[in-house]
């Protein structure tokens, strides 16, 4: 009769003995096998849990991507509004505006070129003797201001093409006065000389221009829609 632990029997293996040395090609008792040359080692467990030090009972967030660089791309994946395009009505209303500004600076530079000549006709039609140092420098000083003025209309016009209504209301407050003035012109047309008569003639009519370009609905319009815009 064999002895406890004698291995004959299944199950009778000696707890006791240590482990055989594997076979030629197998591995050491306790490591997993070696690949062979070739092969993919073998994958343990089942599918990757959560990442580490996370519950996974926490709520998981989509993910968004992030935002395009400084520069490209649009908010909301719109492009920016294209601006109002400028109706002719208000194009030809600011041409006039700045026509007006250049013939008041021809107007200024002729008058200094004939102001003896202005003089001696002012005197012509004058009933009584005045004094033409004091004259002389009063129209100086209109030609200095008309000067001033016409540079700032020209800005005024700009104005104007972008749509500001206050533009608009200064035009047409300056027009009227234009009108009032070359007309006040026209009537003492003989004292100025040919050709400041007619350079106040063109200007009266532009003048008339400007008032009603700026008044018609299409004008008032573009207005109104870029004051809307702006707000």
């Amino acid at each position: 009769m064999s002895g406890y632990g004698s291995g004959d029997r299944p199950g009778d293996e000696d707890p006791w003995r240590p482990p055989q040395d594997a076979g030629p090609g197998q591995p050491p008792f306790g490591q997993p096998p070696q690949p062979q040359f070739g092969q993919q080692p073998p994958q343990y467990g089942g599918p990757p849990g959560p990442p580490p030090h996370q519950d996974p009972s926490t709520p998981q967030y989509p993910q968004y991507p992030s935002a395009p660089p400084y520069g490209y791309g649009y908010p909301g994946g719109a492009p920016p509004a294209e601006p109002a395009q400028v109706p002719p009505v208000v194009h030809w209303a600011s041409i006039a505006i700045i026509t007006r500004s250049v013939l008041t600076i021809l107007s200024t530079l002729v008058m200094f070129a004939q102001l003896d000549s202005i003089l001696d006709e002012i005197q012509r039609h004058s009933d009584r003797v005045i004094d033409r140092e004091a004259l002389r420098g009063v129209l100086m000083a209109g030609a200095i201001v008309s000067l001033v003025v016409a540079v700032l209309f020209i800005l005024l016009a700009l104005q104007v093409r972008r749509g500001k209504n206050w533009a608009r209301i200064v035009a047409i407050v300056f027009a009227s006065f234009g009108i009032a003035a070359g007309l006040y012109s026209l009537s003492q047309a003989g004292q100025y000389g040919a050709t400041l008569n007619l350079l106040d003639t063109v200007n009266l009519l532009l003048a008339v221009a400007t008032v009603v370009l700026l008044v018609l609905e299409p004008s008032r319009a573009y207005f109104r829609a870029m004051s809307q815009k702006r707000w």
